[in-house]
């Protein structure tokens, strides 16, 4: 169990697959996260890191956001890039 900007986070193993959930500080669930291959990602999210040169796909996640919104998270060189269910870039996280 992790503390991150005044939430918890909780990082486990459930039927083989790496997850975490994360809670805000009055207790309410926020996200879950689920490892996936990286071959998992939308198409769209593997040509936009390659055609930005944001290096090779070290991890890849799907999360589930509380209201039932999905993105798609990779962890690359610089850091962990988020793009929507569609695979549409959002922004990068920078380690």
């Amino acid at each position: 169990m992790g503390k991150e900007d005044g939430k918890f986070e909780a990082s486990f193993k459930y039927k083989g697959q790496e997850m975490s959930v994360v809670y805000n500080a009055q207790g309410a669930l926020e996200e879950k996260e689920v490892e996936i291959k990286a071959n998992q990602l939308p198409e769209k999210v593997s040509s936009y890191i390659a055609k930005n040169k944001l290096g090779k796909i070290k991890e890849a996640a799907k999360i589930t956001k509380a209201n039932g919104t999905i993105m798609y998270e990779a962890e690359v060189e610089n850091g962990d890039a988020l793009f929507d269910v569609k695979g549409n870039f959002i922004k990068l996280h920078k380690d």
